[in-house]
């Protein structure tokens, strides 16, 4: 079969490689569609704590199955159409136990741990089977808006303590792919206006496709005095941080109102990820703050149900299609912000 291996940071080949054996209890997915996620494209370039190249990433994906072994339990057969839950854990730990996977101590991820999706065909291990993480998709849905559903499910997670309510503004510090995913379950939630804001003109475009009340770029403006101006004064009741720029977090407790929330959804890459900032923002104004890793089941069941019933326009968010030996231009297009998921096709 045909993979894409990144063979040193920066550096990726489309490779005739062996077709991946299964175990008992796992099944072979001949893949459709895999998206370019932000970790990807970390991954490809500067490289990750977990991964030894040569490696094939690749985690949002979707496929057919091509091949079980041994799943007398399990409601699978070669042939349907599926997309999959890519995290895996010990299943023996409280976090595990209580279908937090990513919060395991030994988590495992398809495209890190296990061999990724942006080649022809891929093993799903046991364990994930057993857990539920292989979902059924609808015929009328596309393999590429499939693959759309593990950022939304990672999008639900972060919104778990955020308590959003009907008639709440949202502000989303970051209009990338995840910002707007953001916005759209904000207002699914009941937000009534959503703000969003970024450095790059060009990200802005998509705020009137997705229900955007205000789109601004924030190197313009004071983003905490815009914020602040587009709710009378008073303050959003959330900030959602959706960029892996530490300045802008002591700005997010700055633009929600007292007792406002602020979730960290973006990671920070190691040499910048501390921050110096006035903590009794949080204190005197009785600030929650909560952080988001990955997603549990149920925000992945939650998700699931979103993409496949159309409730959550997946079809908006993949803007480019891609055949496998293009994959270093949709890493370039990833990384330069073109667009919102672009999704590898391995079979084009």
């Amino acid at each position: 079969m045909r993979a894409a291996v990144i063979t040193d940071m920066g550096k990726v080949e489309v490779r005739e490689v062996p077709k991946p054996s299964i175990e008992d209890g796992g099944l072979l997915l001949r893949v459709e569609a895999c998206a370019i996620c932000g970790t990807d494209v970390r991954i490809f370039n500067f490289g990750h704590s977990k991964v030894k190249f040569p490696w094939t990433t690749g985690h949002e994906f979707a496929g057919v199955v091509e091949d079980i072994k041994g799943l007398p339990d399990v409601d699978l057969k070669v042939g349907d159409r599926v997309n999959v839950d890519p995290t895996d854990g010990c299943g023996k730990c409280e976090y595990c136990k209580a279908g937090r996977a990513s919060l395991c101590p030994e988590t495992k991820a398809i495209g890190y741990y296990y061999p990724g999706a942006f080649a022809q065909y891929i093993a799903i291990p046991p364990s994930i089977v057993r857990a539920g993480g292989v979902y059924k998709i609808p015929n009328d849905l596309s393999f590429p808006e499939a693959a759309v559903t593990e950022p939304v499910a990672a999008a639900i997670n972060g919104h778990e303590n955020l308590n959003i309510k009907l008639g709440d503004t949202v502000a989303i510090i970051g209009a990338g792919p995840l910002g707007y995913i953001h916005s759209i379950i904000s207002k699914l939630e009941g937000a009534a206006k959503v703000i969003i804001m970024d450095v790059v003109d060009d990200r802005l475009k998509f705020a009137s496709e997705f229900g955007v009340n205000l789109a601004f770029n924030s190197s313009k403006v004071d983003p905490v005095e815009a914020v602040r101006e587009a709710t009378g004064g008073a303050g959003a009741d959330v900030a959602i941080v959706a960029c892996s720029v530490t300045q802008v977090i002591e700005q997010a407790m700055r633009m929600v109102k007292k007792r406002g929330r602020v979730l960290l959804f973006a990671g920070f890459p190691k040499d910048r990820s501390k921050v110096e900032m006035d903590v009794n923002l949080i204190h005197y104004s009785e600030i929650g703050v909560f952080g988001s890793f990955g997603a549990p089941r149920a925000a992945y069941d939650t998700a699931h149900k979103l993409v496949a019933s159309g409730a959550f326009p997946a079809k908006k968010f993949v803007t480019a299609t891609l055949p496998l030996d293009r994959i270093a231009e949709g890493f370039a297009m990833a990384k330069a912000g073109q667009g919102l998921r672009i999704v590898i096709q391995p079979w084009a």
